[in-house]
């Protein structure tokens, strides 16, 4: 009797399921697929986020996590408090606000960091010609907390000076008046030859005073890539240079002198991502550097370069 042997056609089909197996990894274990799946969800993007004048409210969703914060790590000069149950991370600026910061947050098990842009404090002027009868005159508003300071007369027009943040605030004029028969006391009003004005919740009106941006244009970064380094190059000292890879800070600092970043062993591990480099310099910021990895290594080839859908998909 022959053996019995498989028709042709089963035996195509068994051939196909048994490449489809292996090239789905079906015969690997348990532990490195769940392995490659967490490095797949655990890589983030490197987005700078911005503090806006005052109080700015960021979600877990801006720092990469589905769950509520748990935790942050804040450095001088700004103040953070989770609230609602850590659904809001609250970041409030102060007088010792800076340009550029790294704020760590933790949810879950996870942690994550963001390179934050503060708001540019810059000398602002307001002015308000001389008028006859009006004496002692002050300004009082959002820049002062509302208690009347005094604005200098030079020249017949007071002058109002301050170190603001670009923004809209409102004020008013708080004035001494004399019409020729008695003289009136810190007496409240809008500013006459500013029409920009707004409700002050009291059925009455507020001038208000916007101070435009005059932040310095972004100056170039250097760097160079070679291997799993990169080295930055400096032409002038900067005060803070930032790198992000993954969430996570790979150098935070002064830097006076070329600086040699090594790239994380866990880069290795990933086809596509990138670093995030930029630097502060005096009053003004550098360009957005973006850095793109293949498998760890700098991506020096213009036809290597990191596409749309590399983004879309980290």
């Amino acid at each position: 009797m022959k053996p019995y042997t498989l028709p042709r056609n089963l035996w195509i089909t068994a051939g196909i399921l048994c490449s489809t197996f292996l090239s789905c990894d079906f015969f690997s274990s348990t532990e490195e697929s769940s392995q490659k799946q967490q490095l797949h969800h655990a890589y983030h993007r490197n987005p700078i986020l911005t503090l806006d004048l005052g109080s700015t409210s960021f979600s877990p969703i801006d720092f990469g996590f589905n769950a509520p914060f748990t935790d942050v790590d804040c450095p001088d000069g700004i103040e953070c408090s989770l609230e609602q149950k850590g659904e809001h991370l609250v970041v409030k600026t102060s007088e010792k606000l800076d340009l550029l910061y790294a704020i760590q947050a933790s949810s879950d098990n996870y942690s994550n960091s963001r390179i934050v842009r503060g708001p540019r404090k810059q000398i602002a002027t307001l002015t308000l010609p001389a008028s006859e009868g009006y004496t002692n005159l002050r300004l009082t508003g959002d820049v002062n907390n509302w208690t009347p300071q005094a604005m200098e007369l030079r020249d017949g027009i007071w002058y109002y000076t301050d170190t603001l943040n670009p923004g809209r605030y409102s004020y008013q004029v708080v004035a001494d008046i004399d019409n020729g028969y008695s003289v009136s006391t810190d007496i409240w009003f809008v500013d006459p030859n500013n029409q920009d004005s707004t409700g002050n919740g009291m059925g009455g009106f507020n001038s208000v005073w916007t101070v435009e941006s005059t932040a310095e244009a972004a100056f170039p970064l250097s760097w160079r890539g070679y291997d799993y380094k990169v080295n930055v190059i400096i032409d002038e000292p900067l005060s803070r240079c930032i790198a992000l890879w993954n969430g996570e800070i790979l150098l935070d600092k002064e830097l006076n002198n070329d600086y040699t970043l090594s790239i994380p062993e866990a880069a290795k591990s990933i086809e596509r991502s990138y670093i995030t480099l930029i630097a502060q310099q005096g009053s003004s910021l550098s360009q957005d550097v973006v850095i793109p990895l293949h498998y760890g290594q700098v991506i020096v080839r213009p036809e290597d370069k990191l596409t749309r859908s590399d983004y879309e998909n980290w």
